[in-house]
């Protein structure tokens, strides 16, 4: 079997590639590389559930190109910041990096996951994994860890 199943949300996330792969990077782009991140098994109260690595974001472009790449690999943590007043998708997730919009989480189960533990006040920690910086052809992965209260 050449494809591992990988779930319901192997689907929409996809194989991501390994950090040291990304020196394939072709053209003018820069890869910029953080180290993975461990999340913690308990925090303030909550257990961790679930770990999502390699979740491709859309990043927006005119907020990308400010970002320092030192500066995101010293400091990966992002906050999770739901825009319901957001023109294009009402659901929007927002991931910002020191107050600033890195990029959003695409639509589908993954999005709709992270806005039914925002709204009953459970914790989503996210952390910047990877990007190319390339003018029109960025790509951004983060990781997401998900918890429940301790029963």
């Amino acid at each position: 079997m050449a494809e591992k199943r990988r779930g319901l949300f192997g689907a929409i996330l996809g194989q991501p590639p390994h950090p040291q792969e990304a020196e394939h990077a072709q053209g003018p782009a820069r890869v910029i590389l953080a180290p993975l991140k461990d999340y913690p098994e308990e925090a303030h109260g909550f257990i961790l559930v679930r770990v999502f690595r390699g979740v491709r974001i859309y990043p927006p472009w005119e907020d990308w190109r400010y970002f320092k790449p030192a500066a995101v690999v010293d400091h990966p943590a992002l906050k999770t910041a739901p825009e319901p007043s957001n023109e294009y998708d009402k659901n929007a997730v927002a991931l910002l990096w020191q107050g600033r919009r890195l990029g959003y989480l695409r639509r589908g189960p993954l999005q709709d996951m992270t806005n039914d533990w925002l709204r009953r006040g459970w914790p989503v920690f996210a952390s910047f994994e990877r990007g190319t910086k390339d003018y029109g052809n960025s790509e951004v992965y983060i990781s997401l860890a998900f918890y429940l209260p301790e029963k």
